[in-house]
């Protein structure tokens, strides 16, 4: 675990841009609104792009637990 807390992410520097991405948004925004708002609002704004990312809305990904290993 390093300084910040984060443990060993795959995409430790991906993680930290889209979730500092989303609070700009909501330090903008307010608290209270439906989360496609904010959605909406991180596209755009384009807080992502400017940051480098590739930005793709709703894209279904397999996700495996422990039940299904």
């Amino acid at each position: 675990m390093d300084s910040d807390g984060a443990a060993d992410l795959l995409e430790a520097d991906l993680t930290r841009s889209v979730i500092g991405s989303f609070y700009e948004v909501h330090r903008e925004l307010g608290f209270g609104f439906r989360e496609y708002i904010y959605a909406l609002a991180l596209e755009l704004e384009r807080l992502l792009t400017a940051k480098g990312s590739r930005v793709q809305r709703e894209v279904s990904q397999r996700a495996a637990t422990r039940a299904c290993l």
